[in-house]
């Protein structure tokens, strides 16, 4: 029986920000000296037990934002426009998967049962495992006998409240969770509505880990000239507007990650700009720790941007009411004093471009990954020890 098991959006998820922090985790917890695995399980094949069809999570939206998202997802399909491009880059993330050794035998949602003899204690997250729309069966742990054993580390809900239907389907599994670890506070804020045992906030993992060591992870450098990276998933042709100036006034190049959600966007060959294409994990990694300046509405993206200290910029997301994806954003920024690089819509999405004092954050840092490490430790620690002499 291995120590540790990690839930998370891993396994065939071509996304930077998923990808890493899987990686991330699992070298945490080997070097804190247990066995670990990464569950092999496949979103795609398992069924979300809270919104079953896609016309159930339309119903969230809205009439008009519903259109939009359907919309939005109909041009993302028109893969074949980019199909060498989206090939060559899964071919980089299997690579990267495969030499990280994380991966188990397949598992979905007709053989989790056999988890709970395999592995000690099981460790939801980090990133959206408890968002609505993304939950599955596997994160919610119902399969696991030992409420002790239940771990969740950084856990985000990714929105600002759960809806009547959400909240029945999912606190009843969440209550049974012997040690809870969120990655917001504005998810330690739901939970504690419903929840009366303590819920912690903690750094996502890949904050655990050094500068040093993703530098070593990362690429070599991709672009030899100066400048500023935009990677973001919104389609927002005014927000490109603003860059392209800002990199002209600095004398700037810039560069582009097209295609970020790996689905189609007419609008990312749009402008005179580098397009970064073939870009896996350690090629992200590179982009950022290399750009002079990086705009970005992705998580991940103000998260390495932090860790690579870079002068960086975060655009809010459409709002679409509850399911809004903006509340990590400001409450990453609010823990490292950083609310001043968020630019709004409603602000004529002036840029405010003092210098980060990167002293301070990553005083900050230091500070939070003790105290993350610590909720880690012991959350691991007593589950193992509810086991006896297993």
């Amino acid at each position: 029986m291995k120590d540790v098991a990690i839930l998370t959006k891993y396994y065939k998820n071509y996304n930077y920000g998923g990808m890493l922090q899987g990686y991330a985790l699992h070298k945490i917890i080997g070097d804190l000296g247990y066995t670990c695995d990464i569950i092999s399980y496949d979103v795609g094949c398992n069924k979300n037990p809270v919104y079953g069809s896609l016309l159930e999570q339309c119903r969230q939206y809205g009439f008009l934002s519903a259109v939009e998202k359907i919309s939005e997802k109909a041009v993302g399909k028109c893969k074949v426009f980019i199909k060498d491009i989206l090939n060559a880059r899964r071919k980089l993330f299997d690579k990267f998967e495969a030499e990280a050794g994380t991966d188990t035998r397949y598992y979905d949602d007709t053989c989790l049962d056999e988890l709970d003899s395999e592995y000690k204690v099981f460790v939801s997250g980090s990133d959206q495992v408890w968002n609505p729309n993304a939950v599955r069966a596997l994160y919610l742990q119902g399969f696991v006998k030992g409420r002790e054993r239940k771990i969740s580390y950084a856990a985000s809900i990714g929105r600002d409240s759960f809806s009547d239907i959400e909240a029945d389907r999912m606190i009843p599994f969440l209550k049974d969770f012997g040690h809870i670890g969120v990655r917001e506070e504005t998810a330690k804020k739901i939970l504690e509505k419903y929840i009366e045992d303590p819920v912690t906030v903690v750094l996502d993992p890949t904050m655990l880990v050094s500068k040093e060591a993703w530098s070593e992870v990362a690429a070599d450098r991709l672009v030899e000239e100066r400048y500023a990276l935009y990677y973001a998933f919104s389609d927002c042709l005014e927000v490109r507007k603003r860059t392209v100036a800002f990199c002209r006034k600095h004398g700037l190049k810039m560069v582009m990650i097209p295609y970020a959600k790996q689905e189609f966007n007419i609008n990312d060959n749009v402008g005179n700009c580098i397009r970064l294409e073939n870009v896996g994990p350690r090629e992200f990694l590179s982009a950022i720790k290399n750009a002079d300046f990086v705009f970005t509405d992705s998580f991940h993206g103000a998260v390495f941007s932090i860790i690579f200290n870079r002068q960086f910029a975060v655009f809010e997301r459409n709002k679409s009411g509850h399911v809004s994806m903006n509340s990590r954003l400001y409450d990453l920024l609010d823990t490292f004093v950083l609310r001043e690089r968020l630019v709004r819509f409603t602000e004529n999405m002036k840029l405010r471009l003092k210098a980060i004092d990167y002293n301070e954050v990553n005083s900050i840092l230091k500070e939070r990954q003790n105290a993350s490490l610590g909720f880690l430790k012991d959350s691991i620690r007593s589950g193992i020890g509810s086991m006896g002499d297993v």
